[in-house]
């Protein structure tokens, strides 16, 4: 979904850039106003968690921010999302998310997720990008609403 979203057209540049991210963006791709600000919150959500706190410890022993990049941040909050929505229906899918709770195997101080105590606010974020999105039809299926473009 981050690189999906980077990758659009934006204001600033005619073509979509396939290796972009809107973590590591200015955010001004042409996505509604809407779009950016609840993405936005997303990121706040996480950077807002123990969990921001927990990575940028375990970056301490690396040359470069890995776990605490708002990339890898989003993403592995996005996993937990993930893991809670499918609970919530009865099910689980470990192809699509494997993570094991704090408490099993490791303790919460080292955890890379978000702790259950934690996802809450991060889910709210969440649901709301998503309760967020529009779609618009295309010649071929459908795709996410962008103000001011067209099919080229």
């Amino acid at each position: 979904m981050d690189n999906d979203f980077g990758a659009q057209k934006s204001f600033d540049r005619e073509t979509a850039d396939k290796n972009a991210y809107m973590t590591l963006s200015s955010r001004t791709t042409a996505h509604r106003r809407e779009m950016k600000e609840a993405f936005d919150n997303v990121v706040k959500a996480v950077k807002d968690s123990e969990m921001f706190t927990r990575s940028k410890r375990r970056d301490q022993a690396r040359a470069a921010p890995y776990w605490s990049s708002e990339k890898e941040m989003t993403a592995r909050a996005f996993e937990t999302y993930v893991k809670d929505r499918l609970a919530e229906k009865g099910t689980k899918n470990d192809f699509l998310v494997n993570i094991i709770d704090t408490g099993t195997v490791i303790e919460e101080s080292d955890y890379e997720y978000p702790a259950k105590r934690e996802r809450i606010k991060i889910d709210e974020a969440f649901d709301r990008l998503f309760n967020t999105m529009q779609t618009e039809p295309t010649e071929t299926g459908y795709r996410l609403y962008q103000e001011g473009f067209s099919e080229r």
